[in-house]
């Protein structure tokens, strides 16, 4: 199945991770630069998920209402039966649910994310393969340059100048396309 690569802006949003160990503090880290406000629920947490001051979490048992209000809800339990359960009621609220290592039961899926500044590049296979999502993650990252943070925001200056300034399409994205190049050097 291919997946669309919607981007959707998480920035203060409430995000629930189901579960306390390795597969869920991965989540919450690839998470937490995207600034979500996110909740860790399980009876048994990670030390290093506790001292986070970043997120909240409650050690207990999951409970139906937890997903009320979340844009997103991860189940990273080792309990299949709970993850379904969880996955079923994301889906009968709207509401995004990515179920870890069981792609049946996900809304949404994690990208192999290659990230400089606010560029980010989402790799997927379809959950067909995560380690070819990787390994071009890799390539790609050597292609970017340090410098791009500072290359987008002059980029971002150059855009807002030319919407302001050139009021034919072709030639403005001519304009902006030159001036990539130019800052990427190609």
């Amino acid at each position: 199945m291919k997946y669309f690569p919607f981007f959707i802006d998480i920035e203060n949003k409430s995000g629930l991770i189901v579960g306390g160990g390795e597969v869920a503090a991965e989540k919450v880290f690839r998470l937490q630069p995207f600034h979500s406000n996110i909740t860790v629920i399980a009876p048994v947490i990670l030390d290093k998920l506790l001292h986070n001051k970043d997120i909240q979490c409650i050690k207990r048992e999951f409970k139906e209402d937890d997903i009320d209000n979340k844009v997103y809800v991860i189940a990273a339990t080792n309990d299949k039966k709970l993850n379904q359960h969880i996955s079923d009621l994301c889906k009968k609220q709207g509401i995004l649910v990515n179920v870890v290592d069981d792609i049946n039961q996900c809304g949404f899926i994690f990208p192999s994310l290659v990230t400089s500044g606010s560029m980010c590049i989402g790799i997927s296979t379809g959950g067909a393969s995560p380690s070819i999502a990787s390994i071009y993650r890799k390539k790609i990252q050597k292609e970017v340059p340090e410098n791009m943070e500072e290359i987008l925001l002059n980029l971002s200056k150059c855009r807002k100048w030319a919407k302001e300034n050139i009021h034919n399409d072709n030639e403005r994205k001519c304009y902006l396309k030159e001036q990539a190049e130019r800052l990427l050097d190609i």
